[in-house]
C-alpha cells in the first residue's frame, strides 16, 4: 500500500506543476468574476485604485508596500486603472492558494489533500469576496502563507538536512534569512502579521532551543526584519508633495507616527463605538458559511489528525488563538476580513482532514488483498479524490453569484455619468469623501473634466457652508446629494445625477423636449417631459426628466413613480423617488417656480422588443393613494443580446441552467408563499438562446404534492406572445407565466415544478459540463390554505335556475331598493352555484339601465369583493355574493331594469345566459324593473 502514500519529493517537478495549476485555476476564476472597474464608493477600494494611479498616500497605516505594488499593476496593457488594481487582488489570491498546497504538502505529505484543502479555502466566501476588488486583505493572505511555509520548511530541514545542500531553502540558516525579510516585509504591509510573532517565535524555539544563543544570527535577524519597514519612508516623502485622500494626514513627526500605527483605530480595541454586539455563535456561523458544516467536521478531524505532530500542531493552534483573540476584541463592523487568517488555518485542517481520512482507508484496505491490485489503487484513489472534490465544488457554485462582481458598472457609469453632464466649466460639485473621491478618480485616469472643482465633506453642516460660500462667490454649484436645509435658501433642480443650487428666484432657460400641461394634483402642473434612453456598461437606462410647475403652495410631500409598461402593463422598470433625487420635495416648492425632476429608470434585462409606455403618478408616500396619474408617451426598445449590459435581471433566484445546448434559463421567480385555491402564482423566467432557435418551445408548469401526484399541470408557449423563433443567438428574453392554484386542491404543502419542452419531444434535459442531467427543475414551495366552503342553498326572496356558460349557475337573489333614489345605492346579494372547475377568473357586471338602455347606476367587480373569484369555485359549492350599486345623483324618475351578467376582464366577452332547458337568453339577465323616483 506505500503506492498510496505518495511520498513527499522536496522541490519536484510535480509538486510545482501542481502548486502553478491551482495558482492559474484559481486566478482564472478571480478574473472571470474579477470587478470590471471601479466597484464600489463606500469602502476602501476605491480609495486603493486612485491611490495606486497617484501613487498617493493611503488611509492609516498608510500600505507604501500594496501602493507601490499597484502602481506597478497599473501599467498592465488590461482593462483601465482600477481593474489593474483589482488584478493585483487576484494575483495574491491565487499565490496564497498555491502557498496553502505547498504548505500542505510539508504537513501531510500528501498531494491529493494538498491539492483539496487548498481549493476549498480558493472557492470560500470572504476570501473569494476580497480576491476580486482592490483590498490589502489577499496580499496579507499571502504573506502569512508564506511565513508558514518557511517555518515549516526551517523546521523540515532542521529535521532532514540535505547532505548536499543546494539554494537558500536547503540550509536551515538561509531559510531563516528569507522568512525574517517575508515576515518584514508583511508587517509593512498590514499590522495584523504581528499576531504571527508569538506562534513563530515559539515554533522556530521549539525546532532550535539555541537559536537566542547565536547573537550573529539574531542580530542578521532582526536587521532583515526591520529592514523593510523603511518603506514607510514613502509616507513622508510623498507627504511633501499630498496628503491623503480625505486630507487628514500631517506631515509632521506626530502625524506620521499617528498614521503608520493606526493610533485612530485603538478606539476599536478599547470601546465599542458602533455598538457592535457579537458572541461566539457568530464566529461559528460564519466559519460554517466559509467551508460548511461538513468544513467544520473535516477541519476538526484534521486538528486532532495534526497533533501527531506537536510542534506542527502548536504553530498552528497558537496562530489561531492569536488571531481570534483579537478578532474577539476588535470591535468593527467588517469583522469578517479580519477572519481571513483563521479560515486560511481552518483550510489547512480541511486539507488535513482529507490526508487523515485517506490515511484510515489504507489502514483498512492494508487487510484486504483486493486493494493489492495496481489498478484496483488506483481507482480508488480517483474515486476518493473526486469525493473529496466535492467540497470545493459546492461552495464554488454557492458562492459564484454573490462574489461574480464582473458585471459590476452601476458605479462606474454613475461616474462617468456626473462628468458627462454639460456643466459650466467654473462649476464647484459638492460631496460626501467616497462620491468625490470617485471624480478625481475619472478626472485624473481618464481625463474627464478636470477642470472642474470638488470639494469633499462628510458633514452636512460642512457641506452646506461650503454651498454658501460657493454660491457667494458666483460660482454654479451642483451637490452629489440631498442636503438637510440648502432647500430652504436656494432652489433645486436635477441635472442628470446631479442637483443644481440656484438663487431664488430661479431662470429656468430649459425647455422640455414634449411639452404638455397636464395637472397633477392641487396646485402642480405638469409642462413637459425629456425621455431620454441610454446605453451603458450597466445596462440600458431611461432618465425622464420632467418639468413641474407650482401654480400654489403644495403644502404636502408628493412622491413621483417612473413605470415603463408593456403588452398585459408587464412592469419593464420602475423607480420611486421624492422629486429632485429627495433634495426639493413638493412642500418645498414656491408658487410660480419650475422645477426640472429627473428619474433614472433602470430597464430590466430581455425585455421583448416593442413599444413600452411611460407612466407616470404621483402619489401619498403614506397611503399610497395616487393623486394622479398620467401615460406620457412611448419609447422602442430592440432586443438585449448578450449578458454584458443587459440591465438588472430582477429575479429571485439565478440557476444557469442549460437545457439541451439550446436555451439557458439565467434565473427565475416565483412570487409568493402562501396562495388559495384559485390564485394565480406569478412567475417570470429570464432566458437566453445559446442558439438559433428554430422548434416550439413549451414550458410544463405544475404543483407536486409529497406523495408525487402532480395538480394543475398546464403547457404553455415558451415567451408567450413572442416565441423563441423568433429569438436571436445570444439573445435574453425576460417570459411572464403564470400557474392556477387548482379550485380542488386540499390543503398543504406543494412543490412547484418545471420541465422545458422542445416541439412534441421529451423534456429537454438539463445539462452539467454536456453531461445530460434531470428535465425537472424544482422552482418552490408553496403553502396552499383554502376557505369553507358551503353547498347549500340558502332561502332566497327570488329563485331563478339560469347557467352562465358552462359552469356556472344562477340560483337566485336577494334585493334592497329602500335607499333606491337619485344619488342612493341598491343592495344586491346574488346566489351562485359552479358547476365545475373554470380556469379564467370572471368578473361580474351589475348595471342599473334606464327605458333607453343608458347605464345610470353600475357595479363590476370580482365575486366577493374581490375574495372569491370562480377559479376557486367547485362544482356544487354556492356562492354568497353581494354588491352595493351607487345610483348617479341626475337619474331621471322612472323605471330603471336591473341586468346581471359575467364577462371575461382579458377579452370583455359576456358568457351567454341559458334557460332550464338550454335556451339561449342573451348575454344578460334582466332581474327585474324597479321605479326610481326622486326623494
Amino acid at each position: 500500500m506505500k503506492a498510496f502514500r505518495r511520498p513527499l519529493s522536496h522541490g519536484s517537478l510535480l509538486d510545482w506543476l501542481i502548486g502553478a495549476a491551482l495558482f492559474g485555476g484559481s486566478l482564472l476564476v478571480y478574473v472571470r468574476t474579477l470587478a470590471p472597474s471601479v466597484a464600489t464608493i463606500f469602502n476602501d477600494s476605491l480609495e486603493f485604485q486612485l491611490v495606486c494611479y497617484q501613487p498617493g498616500i493611503a488611509h492609516p497605516t498608510g500600505y507604501p508596500l500594496y501602493t507601490l505594488l499597484g502602481k506597478l499593476f497599473t501599467f498592465l496593457p488590461v482593462g483601465d486603472v482600477a481593474y489593474r488594481v483589482n488584478l493585483m487582488s487576484a494575483f495574491f489570491a491565487s499565490l496564497t492558494v498555491a502557498l496553502l498546497y505547498a504548505i500542505l504538502r510539508l504537513i501531510t505529505k500528501h498531494r491529493a489533500p494538498g491539492v483539496l484543502g487548498a481549493a476549498t479555502f480558493a472557492v470560500s466566501s470572504i476570501f473569494w469576496s476580497q480576491a476580486v476588488i482592490a483590498e490589502v486583505y489577499t496580499l496579507n493572505a499571502a504573506f502569512m502563507a508564506l511565513t508558514l511555509w518557511l517555518l515549516l520548511a526551517y523546521y523540515r530541514t532542521c529535521e532532514k538536512p540535505s547532505p548536499s545542500p543546494v539554494g537558500i531553502l536547503s540550509d536551515p540558516t538561509g531559510v531563516l534569512s528569507f522568512l525574517a525579510i517575508v515576515y518584514g516585509l508583511g508587517l509593512t504591509h498590514h499590522r495584523t502579521m504581528l499576531l504571527l510573532a508569538p506562534a513563530a517565535i515559539i515554533f522556530l524555539l521549539s525546532v532550535d532551543r539555541h537559536l537566542l544563543t547565536n547573537g550573529r544570527l539574531v542580530a542578521r535577524l532582526a536587521i532583515l526584519v526591520l529592514a523593510p519597514l523603511a518603506l514607510y519612508l514613502y509616507i513622508p516623502l510623498r507627504g511633501m508633495a499630498m496628503s491623503s485622500l480625505d486630507g487628514v494626514y500631517q506631515n509632521t513627526i506626530r502625524g506620521f507616527l499617528t498614521h503608520v500605527t493606526a493610533g485612530s483605530y485603538g478606539i476599536f480595541l478599547t470601546e465599542n463605538p458602533l455598538q457592535q454586539s457579537r458572541d461566539l455563535t457568530f464566529y461559528l456561523r460564519l466559519l460554517r458559511d466559509q467551508f460548511t458544516y461538513l468544513g467544520l467536521i473535516l477541519g476538526v478531524v484534521g486538528l486532532g489528525w495534526s497533533l501527531r505532530k506537536p510542534k506542527v500542531a502548536s504553530l498552528l493552534i497558537l496562530s489561531f488563538a492569536t488571531v481570534a483573540l483579537f478578532v474577539a476584541g476588535y470591535r468593527v463592523p467588517d469583522i469578517e476580513v479580519f477572519l481571513i487568517p483563521i479560515f486560511l488555518i481552518w483550510a489547512l485542517w480541511i486539507g488535513a482532514g482529507f490526508a487523515a481520512l485517506w490515511d484510515l482507508f489504507v489502514a483498512l484496505a492494508n487487510r484486504f488483498a483486493v486493494f493489492k491490485i495496481r489498478r484496483v489503487r488506483s481507482l480508488v484513489y480517483l474515486l476518493l479524490l473526486v469525493a473529496g472534490a466535492a467540497l470545493p465544488a459546492h461552495l464554488w457554485q454557492s458562492n459564484r453569484a454573490r462574489n461574480d462582481l464582473s458585471g459590476q458598472w452601476a458605479v462606474h457609469d454613475y461616474g462617468v455619468d456626473i462628468l458627462s453632464q454639460p456643466v459650466e466649466d467654473d462649476a464647484v460639485v459638492v460631496g460626501i469623501l467616497g462620491e468625490v473621491t470617485l471624480l478625481n478618480y475619472f478626472q485624473q485616469t481618464e481625463g474627464l473634466r478636470p477642470e472642474l472643482v470638488t470639494i469633499a465633506a462628510d458633514r452636512e453642516d460642512e457641506r452646506l457652508a461650503a454651498v454658501r460660500a460657493q454660491m457667494e462667490r458666483g460660482r454654479h454649484v451642483y451637490l452629489t446629494r440631498p442636503l438637510s436645509g440648502v432647500e430652504q435658501e436656494y432652489h433645486l433642480s436635477s441635472l442628470g445625477p446631479l442637483i443644481r443650487v440656484r438663487e431664488r428666484p430661479a431662470a429656468i432657460t430649459e425647455t422640455p423636449q414634449h411639452p404638455l400641461s397636464l395637472p397633477f394634483g392641487e396646485g402642480i402642473l405638469l409642462r413637459g417631459y425629456d425621455a431620454d434612453l441610454r446605453d451603458a456598461q450597466s445596462g440600458q437606462r431611461l432618465r425622464l426628466t420632467l418639468y413641474w410647475q407650482a401654480l400654489d403652495e403644495v403644502g404636502r410631500d408628493y412622491k413621483i413613480s417612473v413605470r415603463l409598461l408593456g403588452q398585459e402593463s408587464h412592469l419593464g422598470g420602475v423607480h420611486d423617488a421624492f422629486p429632485v433625487a429627495d433634495a426639493y420635495r413638493t412642500h418645498d416648492w414656491r408658487p410660480g417656480e419650475t422645477i426640472i425632476d429627473s428619474h433614472d429608470l433602470p430597464i430590466l434585462a430581455g425585455l421583448p422588443p416593442g413599444e413600452y409606455t411611460i407612466q407616470v403618478t404621483m402619489y401619498e408616500p403614506e397611503t399610497l393613494a395616487a393623486v394622479a396619474s398620467a401615460p406620457l408617451g412611448t419609447i422602442s426598445l430592440g432586443p438585449a443580446l448578450g449578458l454584458d449590459g443587459a440591465g438588472p435581471w430582477d429575479v429571485q433566484r439565478q440557476v444557469m441552467a442549460n437545457y439541451g445546448g439550446h436555451l439557458r434559463l439565467l434565473g427565475y421567480s416565483a412570487i409568493g408563499q402562501e396562495f388559495k385555491p384559485g390564485d394565480t402564482i406569478p412567475l417570470t423566467f429570464l432566458w437566453q438562446a445559446l442558439s438559433g432557435l428554430r422548434d416550439e418551445y413549451r414550458l410544463v408548469l405544475w404543483l407536486e404534492d409529497d406523495a408525487g401526484v402532480k395538480w394543475g399541470e398546464v403547457q404553455v408557449p415558451l415567451g408567450g406572445d413572442y416565441p423563441p423563433v423568433n429569438w436571436e443567438q445570444g439573445q435574453i428574453v425576460r417570459d411572464w407565466q403564470s400557474l392556477l392554484v387548482p379550485a380542488n386542491l386540499n390543503d398543504g404543502s406543494y412543490r412547484l415544478k418545471m420541465q422545458v419542452l422542445a416541439g412534441s419531444k421529451k423534456p429537454l434535459p438539463r445539462l452539467y459540463w454536456f453531461i445530460p442531467g434531470s428535465t425537472t427543475l424544482d422552482l418552490n414551495q408553496i403553502q396552499v390554505r383554502g376557505r369553507e366552503k358551503s353547498f347549500i342553498v340558502p332561502p332566497t326572496d327570488h329563485r331563478l335556475e339560469l347557467r352562465l356558460g358552462e359552469s356556472i349557475k344562477l340560483l337566485g337573489y336577494d334585493l334592497d331598493e329602500t335607499a333606491a333614489h337619485p344619488g342612493g345605492s341598491l343592495y344586491l346579494t346574488l346566489y351562485w352555484q359552479g358547476l365545475g372547475i373554470m380556469d379564467t377568473s370572471y368578473t361580474v357586471f351589475v348595471h342599473l339601465l334606464d327605458e333607453e338602455g343608458h347605464i345610470q347606476g353600475q357595479r363590476d367587480g370580482v365575486p366577493g369583493h374581490g375574495t372569491l373569484p370562480t377559479t376557486s369555485w367547485i362544482e356544487g359549492e354556492v356562492i354568497v355574493d353581494a354588491y352595493e350599486v351607487p345610483i348617479a345623483p341626475d337619474a331621471p324618475p322612472g323605471l330603471y331594469t336591473i341586468a346581471v351578467g359575467m364577462y371575461d376582464p382579458n377579452t370583455g366577452n359576456r358568457l351567454p345566459v341559458f334557460d332550464g332547458e338550454g335556451n339561449l337568453l342573451g348575454d344578460q339577465i334582466n332581474l327585474e324593473v324597479i321605479s326610481l323616483a326622486v326623494e
